[in-house]
């Protein structure tokens, strides 16, 4: 039988989160060569954390859902969610009765950002 230890648990999740946020900065670089080619990495990584908190506290917290907030940001600004001139985006994300999954298709609709399919 395998026995994972608490702190063999912390490393993994440590890990995946580390490479969620390398793949992210890579999709940043990627997909908005314009808005964030002028960033370095400290600052990418920086956004990327950022993005992670403010999804969840609309409770988006999948990967698809979080990279799509990212966009967001990337594209829209990252105040995004609490600017006026982009206040569709925080009534989507304030609307309580949407899913996540409902969020993130909206908010990609809204502000073109592709969505990888399935998300």
């Amino acid at each position: 039988m395998l026995t994972i230890r608490k702190q063999q648990n912390y490393a993994l999740g440590q890990y995946m989160l580390r490479r969620f946020e390398n793949d992210m900065i890579l999709y940043l670089r990627s997909q908005f060569p314009t808005e964030c080619g002028d960033k370095d990495e400290a600052e990418l990584l920086a956004m990327v954390r950022s993005a992670i908190r403010k999804a969840d506290d609309y409770g988006i917290e999948s990967e698809d859902g979080i990279q799509c907030y990212l966009g967001c940001m990337a594209k829209c600004g990252e105040d995004f969610d609490a600017n006026p001139q982009t206040q569709w985006a925080g009534a989507i994300l304030r609307d309580e009765r949407l899913s996540e999954v409902e969020k993130t298709q909206l908010l990609g609709r809204n502000a073109g950002i592709p969505l990888r399919e399935g998300a």
